[in-house]
């Protein structure tokens, strides 16, 4: 099997909160922000980078995601 690349700008949305899973995410580069959204404002409750995998527990469970990430800039 070949593993799919996404090559992300600052503001990409790599999944939304409430989206069915299937997949998680290993970074090889740059920054992703986990973040939930309270009202008009949202919540960071992650920032993870290069090593870091992202999504792999709905992934495993077979739940809706809990969270949204996002590229950075950082």
């Amino acid at each position: 099997m070949n593993p799919l690349r996404l090559h992300l700008q600052p503001g990409d949305v790599v999944f939304r909160e409430g989206d069915a899973s299937g997949s998680a995410f290993l970074i090889e580069e740059g920054a992703i922000e986990v973040h939930v959204a309270r009202g008009a404002s949202s919540l960071r409750l992650s920032l993870l980078g290069p090593g870091d995998l992202v999504g792999e527990m709905a992934a495993i469970d077979d739940s809706l995601r809990t969270a949204t990430a996002t590229a950075l800039t950082e």
